[in-house]
């Protein structure tokens, strides 16, 4: 014999989207978060180059270096200066001391007018993956023409490197769930245009995210996603228990074809979503659903 519940009212004024729409707005804060934190990475090695290099034109000798008659003065210790930016604090940029010359440091009144240009450059290359193309026009923003041609050479060539390494790290953690959403957003690119960042953020047992991967493309189509999950396997993706996105068709699609075997659950809020639009499309208000167990269909690992 089954017993079952009382019936109960579905309200589609619950927390379904207030909580879904949390969420989402958690996962972009990664992405975004991520990025920056990689940026802010990459321009604190180009200020530290940039104030050996200064230092090294204003004592005449490179570290180590014995040039007779060239060298202005010795090296004394060093201390250690932080410097703020938009996406944060650069902490602990080594500052070379000389024995006798003051020495001056023009990347940092430099830096407060070039900084909203440079950040923005960066995160435009790391986001469309153009770091060849974009590193030696940001690093230019950084000097004067005091400097050689081969000391801004070898800065979009650290640069370049540092986007290409976090670009295409390996996965070495097993993530047993997997995200899968999309943001609009405009970018230069020869013109202004429209595109789709697909992002992909791994969840362990422990509810501990992180930041995989991801593409831009024009739309979440079935190519876009696929090529996301494709760059994801190459680099090291083990197998998930479950993947999480919205309705978007072309996530499904490519996730049966990637992952065939693999369970893909539409989130809980979307599910709620299309309940409520079929029930307006069929004129009712309010109905009521009897449930047989206990066990909440709309399970969602997040929660």
């Amino acid at each position: 014999m089954k017993f079952y519940e009382t019936p109960k009212e579905l309200d589609f004024n619950n927390n379904y989207t207030s909580r879904w729409f949390e969420v989402k707005q958690h996962f972009q804060k990664i992405f975004w978060e991520d990025l920056k934190s990689n940026i802010l990475r990459d321009v604190k090695a180009t200020i530290q180059q940039q104030i050996h290099e200064e230092f090294d034109l204003q004592i005449g000798a490179k570290k180590y270096e014995r040039v007779p008659g060239k060298r202005r003065d010795e090296r004394s210790g060093r201390r250690f200066r932080t410097l703020e930016t938009e996406y944060g604090f650069i902490q602990d940029l080594e500052i070379p001391r000389a024995r006798n010359i003051d020495i001056r440091f023009s990347i940092f009144d430099k830096w407060q007018r070039i900084q909203p240009k440079v950040l923005k450059a960066m995160l435009h290359a790391y986001l469309l993956a153009r770091s060849s193309s974009s590193a030696s026009r940001i690093v230019h923003k950084f000097g004067n023409s005091k400097y050689s041609r081969s000391f801004f050479q070898k800065l979009a060539k650290r640069l370049e490197h540092g986007m290409e390494k976090w670009l295409k790290r390996p996965i070495e953690k097993k993530y047993p769930y997997v995200f899968i959403d999309g943001k609009e957003v405009k970018v230069h690119d020869t013109y202004l245009k429209k595109k789709v960042i697909i992002w992909a953020i791994g969840m362990d047992e422990n509810s501990n995210l992180e930041l995989l991967g991801y593409v831009v493309a024009n739309s979440e189509s079935e190519h876009a996603v696929r090529s996301l999950l494709i760059d994801l396997q190459k680099r090291g993706l083990t197998k998930p228990k479950l993947f999480i996105s919205d309705d978007s068709k072309g996530i499904g699609a490519a996730i049966n074809l990637e992952y065939a075997h693999v369970e893909h659950q539409i989130c809980a809020f979307h599910k709620m979503k299309n309940i409520q639009h079929y029930f307006r499309k069929m004129g009712t208000d309010t109905i009521k659903l009897t449930r047989q167990n206990s066990v909440c269909p709309y399970f969602y690992p997040y929660f």
